[in-house]
């Protein structure tokens, strides 16, 4: 008669195990990824005139995470625009229609800016894209960024390239710090050219005042070193 009651409680042991796979398997739906995808395009669009595109959207109820795959961002005014095979993104809350992320997480982006199609920052309204108001809609507390590759249009013949170029970003209560190193890089002007070594950068960013303070700087050019603290 002792067993009995083991026996049960192996039973129910048994059975919440079952109705959490269940349930596991439930949120996996593709209503599930559906709806929360669709929620990421929308609160983007919506609040920092980006549109996003990509060809797959699964949710992955354990991280909580959205996996998304061929993915393109970019604004409105088209002033730059950013494409990866994959990307990650958890997910720290929903409430209210309204995504709150804990990470994003990429490898090996595509970016590509336009210098002449930026906001000019001469106090008129914005046509939308402004990389502050994406960071402000989502306001991620873990951004990182690994192998990017990066082309800055200034002019018609005039550009800059950078390549192995890793980002990362961490949230504070008012302030985000971030840290940006390059592997490498080309600026050209014309027929002139000139050799970018590995570079990197340490700032905070006060995205409500909308400033930056560098912390430590330090660049190579044509074999040079330039440094800078702050």
């Amino acid at each position: 008669m002792g067993l009995m009651p083991r026996k049960r409680g192996r039973a129910w042991g048994l059975f919440i195990a079952l109705g959490l796979v269940a349930l596991i398997m439930l949120l996996r739906t593709e209503r599930a990824s559906g709806e929360l995808c669709g929620l990421l395009k929308e609160q983007l669009d919506s609040k920092a005139d980006v549109s996003l595109h990509f060809e797959g959207c699964v949710f992955d109820p354990l991280g909580p995470s959205l996996a998304l795959t061929q993915v393109e961002a970019k604004p409105k005014n088209e002033s730059w625009k950013v494409s990866a095979d994959e990307a990650r993104v958890a997910v720290e809350s929903v409430f209210l229609s309204r995504l709150t992320l804990a990470e994003v997480k990429m490898t090996k982006p595509q970016v590509l800016i336009d210098a002449s199609r930026l906001p000019k920052g001469d106090g008129k309204k914005s046509e939308g894209g402004c990389v502050l108001d994406v960071a402000r809609t989502f306001r991620v507390s873990h951004i990182d960024i690994k192998d990017a590759s990066v082309k800055v249009v200034l002019a018609p013949k005039r550009s800059l390239v950078l390549d192995g170029v890793d980002v990362e970003t961490r949230s504070l209560k008012k302030i985000d710090e971030v840290t940006w190193v390059v592997r490498s890089g080309v600026f050209t002007d014309g027929p002139r050219t000139l050799a970018l070594g590995r570079s990197w950068v340490e700032a905070e960013v006060d995205l409500e005042d909308e400033t930056v303070v560098l912390r430590r700087a330090e660049a190579q050019v044509e074999g040079a070193t330039l440094s800078w603290v702050g």
